[in-house]
């Protein structure tokens, strides 16, 4: 008696599924953790200083927009930028000390761009009293910077109140030692680790650390704390979960029915050589000429345009006008290796935009969280910039990146102790996903 066909069936997709796990943790994961090249900042190439200073900069217009200590503003960013290794009730020791506020009236420091020398009020604060941190704290006069207060905060002194204690109990930190802090700022500024560092670029980040201690007032004590580790996304192995060919199957089968959907809805599907594929709708009618033709970018989604849908059709494109829908195949649940770069991402654009609806037309550019970031690259294209009429951005994740909350909610809030469904959708449909 034979076996039945349908544990046959069953047998060889186990086979499959088997094979397909082998060849997922021996050849693809390893593939997607190597290391490539950084690109140098945009704006700064490898003037390092220079983007720290705009960061810096940036930090204190908030801190005065929010009402906060400049120095609490900082701290806060940095710390952010560190997740604990261990549990919260390891670590309820107060090992953040604050150093009595010194006064220096008798003081000149010298201000940059602020018009000469002022005498002020030096506020410092370190991690660790010891021996070191008051020496390069508070001896070295290279480490002396001024820390101007706002005029509350000058008010406030004139009472004698010290504008940076708010009565409250310090919040309980995990002590920040130099050894970490290389290991973020390598990784920050150089995309390196500490151990990768040239002796030129030893010599700007010893830069970095004095604009730092300047701002904030307190030094980092030598040595590592193994509490806490610095999150560096792009040096860390990708923390992905393996998912059953079937998956993928079956997110290949709802693309191909958004592709048939689209493709009723009048749209038409062009594909690239080194650029995104993208799907194209002419305007509906003569009527529809008095609104610029629409520019989509999707975020992160499996099968694409699938998910999107409903907004496309009956929403963003809805009244008929031109439309352009661009799609990004390494964050669509799609497996590829391959992902667009800037360069080609704009000529596909740009060329697309020529071709089917003229050289002369401007565009409205939309993009929902991830899709933000192609329109980035098309916003400081020279040749495309001055054709943008329109810009829509949907929960966009290119503002202030320096934060580190779009990499801590997305990536690594599952670390921390938060067991909501959100956090665990967002963690299975996106963040430890591959492709």
């Amino acid at each position: 008696m034979g076996t039945p066909i349908h544990l046959t069936i069953i047998g060889i997709y186990l086979a499959i599924e088997i094979a397909f796990c082998i060849v997922y943790y021996i050849y693809i994961l390893p593939r997607a953790n190597r290391q490539n090249k950084p690109s140098p900042y945009r704006d700064y190439g490898n003037d390092r200083l220079r983007l720290l200073r705009r960061i810096l900069g940036r930090l204190k217009r908030t801190s005065k927009s929010n009402g906060k200590p400049y120095v609490d503003t900082v701290n806060e960013l940095i710390l952010g930028w560190f997740h604990r290794l261990d549990s919260a009730e390891e670590l309820k020791s107060p090992l953040l000390k604050k150093v009595s506020s010194l006064s220096s009236s008798n003081s000149s420091f010298s201000t940059e761009g602020e018009g000469g020398p002022t005498n002020v009020r030096r506020r410092k604060r370190i991690w660790e009293q010891n021996d070191y941190a008051r020496e390069m704290c508070y001896q070295n006069d290279q480490y002396n910077a001024s820390v101007h207060v706002s005029s509350d905060d000058e008010g406030e002194e004139k009472k004698g109140i010290d504008p940076n204690d708010t009565g409250a109990p310090l919040e309980t930190h995990p002590v920040l030692m130099k050894d970490n802090l290389d290991d973020f700022l390598c990784w920050a500024f150089f995309s390196k680790s500490p151990s990768d560092m040239l002796p030129l670029e030893q010599l700007e980040l010893s830069r970095l650390y004095r604009e730092v201690e300047a701002h904030l007032g307190f030094t980092f004590k030598s040595g590592r704390n193994h509490q806490i580790e610095a999150k560096r996304l792009t040096l860390e192995d990708v923390n992905a979960l393996h998912r059953p060919l079937l998956v993928y199957i079956a997110v290949g089968f709802l693309r191909g029915i958004a592709s048939v959907a689209l493709w009723a809805m009048g749209f038409r599907r062009y594909s690239s050589i080194n650029g995104p594929a993208y799907w194209h709708r002419p305007s509906a009618n003569d009527s529809c000429g008095s609104h610029s033709p629409l520019l989509f970018f999707h975020g992160i989604s499996p099968g694409g345009y699938v998910m999107y849908l409903p907004m496309v059709l009956w929403g963003l494109c809805n009244d008929g006008r031109a439309a352009f829908l661009f799609e990004n195949n390494p964050i669509s649940c799609r497996p590829s290796f391959h992902a667009d770069t800037e360069h080609h991402t704009v000529q596909v654009v740009v060329d697309a935009v020529n071709q089917h609806i003229g050289s002369n037309e401007n565009v409205t550019i939309c993009g929902h969280s991830f899709g933000s970031c192609p329109m980035t690259w098309l916003i400081r294209s020279p040749e495309f910039i001055s054709r943008i009429q329109q810009i829509v951005l949907l929960d966009p994740v290119t503002i202030v990146l320096h934060e580190p909350d779009v990499i801590d909610n997305f990536i690594y809030g599952k670390r921390a102790s938060n067991n909501s469904i959100g956090s665990a959708v967002i963690r299975l449909a996106a963040s430890s996903e591959l492709f």
